[in-house]
């Protein structure tokens, strides 16, 4: 295998001008024209006009056409359901064999503060009841309603609840003076 040699063209030699010296004290002599450079304006930031510059706009028929593709705000919800709210379970930890969710009971997440508020208004109204049959006052009666927040969707829901009794024996209402009961007569506000 041979090598050639590139033959010598008859044709001058374009002469190069000098460049001048650059030099930290001095500015540059060089001066760029014509579409060297792009224009910005002044305090324009070259690297935010080189994106603009790649952005690319949807013609009014492609925009169009990516709204028709597009989903409804229902669609998106329902395929954003939380398998972990939608598979939540409610269950009782308390030692009252007749309240709901002894079992654990699956609840949809809308319905979920609900049901937890009807299930603590059974243990208010039961220890009530309670009080009463063993000839108990109820002193004081809280509920407090427990929230979390779901660890998949981060929603917060309502988790559980504690119902508080205070009771106490009841006081024995006061036996009036029998020389003056016919004279006094009790006293009802009735709102």
């Amino acid at each position: 295998m041979s090598r050639t040699q590139p033959q010598a063209s008859d044709q001058p030699v374009t002469p190069v001008t000098a460049t001048p010296a650059v030099s930290r004290e001095q500015p540059s002599a060089v001066t760029l024209t014509g579409s060297a450079l792009p224009n910005y304006r002044e305090g324009a930031d070259p690297a935010e006009m080189a994106v603009r510059g790649r952005i690319q706009y949807l013609s009014p028929e492609e925009l169009d056409a990516e709204v028709e593709k597009s989903k409804s705000a229902q669609e998106v919800m329902e395929e954003g359901e939380c398998q972990t709210c939608k598979e939540r379970k409610y269950q009782d930890g308390s030692n009252d064999p007749g309240v709901s969710f002894k079992t654990p009971t699956n609840v949809a997440p809308e319905q979920a503060a609900a049901a937890v508020r009807g299930h603590e208004q059974e243990h208010v109204v039961r220890e009530q009841a309670k009080a009463q049959r063993e000839g108990r006052e109820v002193v004081s009666q809280s509920v407090t309603y427990h929230t979390a927040i779901c660890p998949e969707c981060g929603k917060a829901y309502v988790s559980g609840g504690t119902t508080r009794t205070t009771t106490r024996a009841s006081q024995e209402q006061p036996v009036l003076d029998p020389t003056r009961q016919g004279r006094q007569t009790p006293f009802f506000a009735v709102a």
